[in-house]
């Protein structure tokens, strides 16, 4: 759900990094519609972007 938010600005700013952070996260734990979602908006991002959004999931594995 968050990664939807953020991808759609729906209740907060409109952030394709944050985005694909939590649908990497969503992904790793086997969701196959997270996994898809990532694609289809990595499509509309930089590799910077792209890796920002992957420090920022491993920072949040990190934590937990």
């Amino acid at each position: 759900e968050l990664g939807l938010m953020y991808c759609s600005g729906r209740g907060v700013d409109l952030d394709l990094v944050e985005a694909h952070k939590w649908f990497n996260l969503a992904a790793a734990r086997g969701n196959d519609d997270a996994r898809r979602y990532r694609s289809e908006i990595a499509r509309e991002m930089t590799r910077g972007q792209i890796g920002e959004a992957q420090r920022r999931a491993r920072g949040w594995l990190g934590r937990a």
